[in-house]
């Protein structure tokens, strides 16, 4: 399963040449039925987006996952928000070179992951859940075809939650 998931991601350099607004990704039907579950959710989207490079079907699957396995993190009553914004970086910020971006977040108020969880979320396989996991795995794959970076904190102490924030190039037109 994992050689299939690694051959089709092979080839998103070449799907990677259009542009897109992560802010019309949110929009998609999909996402917003997920999100109208039982849990509370809220959107913030950049008002100026600037179009990133990537198709937009891996950019939903990057949100639909993440935004699942916000869902799943929480018990009983929660919340999760997406947000877009844009970034400035005049300069190198940990492994994130200086630039500008568009900046995808989902956040949720779940149990969080705890720090020895974290260096191993992105690992083809590994679930926290006890079962066989791969979304985290694609995410990083998309994400990475697509030149961002992805970063995340978490933690299982009040505040309790997670946030997955992502850093796509921005594109001139």
């Amino acid at each position: 399963m994992i050689a299939n998931l690694e051959a089709a991601n092979a080839g998103l350099s070449d799907a990677c040449k259009e542009s897109v607004s992560l802010n019309d990704c949110i929009h998609h039907p999909m996402i917003r039925t997920f999100l109208s579950r039982s849990i509370g959710s809220a959107v913030h989207l950049e008002p100026d987006p600037v179009p990133v490079r990537g198709p937009a079907c891996h950019l939903q699957q990057v949100l639909y996952n993440l935004v699942a396995n916000a869902r799943d993190a929480i018990q009983g009553n929660g919340f999760v928000t997406i947000r877009t914004e844009r970034v400035s970086l005049p300069e190198a910020k940990d492994d994130l070179p200086p630039g500008e971006y568009m900046k995808l977040a989902v956040q949720d108020d779940g149990c969080g992951m705890a720090k020895s969880v974290l260096p191993k979320i992105f690992d083809a396989g590994f679930s926290g859940k006890g079962s066989f996991g791969v979304g985290l795995y694609v995410i990083q794959e998309i994400v990475r075809s697509m030149e961002g970076h992805i970063r995340v904190r978490s933690s299982t102490r009040k505040p309790k939650g997670t946030i997955f924030s992502i850093y796509f190039n921005r594109i001139y037109l």
